[in-house]
């Protein structure tokens, strides 16, 4: 048994870090909804129209559209790696499937939390957030 496949293969350890992941997208549901919301702000300071209905609800239209291309992209992951749905839980996938299905839970997440870090660091808004308040306060007699 190899040192992943002690973690990949342990049901107790799949069931604490799903756990693990369902807690970290409380905090990623929490940080994006305000960062929406400054965004608002931004768009009304920069144009001098605010429309946080429309950006919210375009929140929940690309979240869609996102969810869509990534099921679509892990079923060609799966296909493509000869995964095979027909088979019984007791039967075994290919080796191809199985490493397909360790890259989706981990290698994928790991690399798109490292690009999401690494976007965040041009994330600029925070820094004129206060300015931006104060800006629209003056601006509508506040």
């Amino acid at each position: 048994m190899t040192f992943l496949s002690r973690f990949t293969e342990n049901t107790t350890v799949l069931i604490i870090t799903a756990a693990m992941r369902g807690v970290g997208y409380c905090f990623l549901l929490a940080v994006s909804s305000a960062m929406v919301s400054d965004a608002v702000e931004y768009g009304e300071w920069k144009t001098k129209i605010r429309v946080e209905g429309l950006t919210f609800s375009m929140q929940g239209f690309v979240g869609t559209i996102a969810a869509g291309i990534v099921t679509a992209v892990i079923g060609w992951v799966l296909n493509f790696s000869k995964y095979d749905g027909t088979l019984s839980f007791a039967d075994t996938q290919a080796g191809s499937a199985v490493l397909a299905i360790k890259l989706l839970f981990i290698a994928v997440p790991f690399v798109v939390g490292v690009l999401n870090i690494i976007l965040l660091k041009f994330y600029k808004l925070d820094k004129m957030y206060p300015q931006i308040i104060e800006d629209l306060n003056k601006r509508n007699g506040k």
